[in-house]
């Protein structure tokens, strides 16, 4: 019995070590993800047109559409 605990605690240890090591490797991704966005972002040139298809503040709505952005690709890492 004590050996097949220490088989499922060696087998949890080594979960845990996986886990820690896609997390990590899902941090630099996300990191080298925003990196190349905010380059393109800069590198595409606004329209400024507003939400309505009228010519707004570019921008603004640059900033916008950049925080949306970020809003939906924040860090699963930080999840409850």
């Amino acid at each position: 019995m004590l050996l097949m605990s220490s088989q499922r605690h060696s087998k949890i240890e080594q979960q845990e070590a996986t886990i820690a090591e896609l997390k990590s490797t899902l941090a630099q991704q996300q990191k080298s993800f925003q990196s190349k966005l905010a380059e393109q972002e800069k590198r595409i040139p606004s329209r400024g047109l507003d939400s309505k298809g009228g010519h707004g503040n570019a921008d603004e709505n640059s900033a916008e559409q950049s925080d949306a952005i970020r809003a939906r690709c924040k860090d699963p890492c930080e999840w409850p």
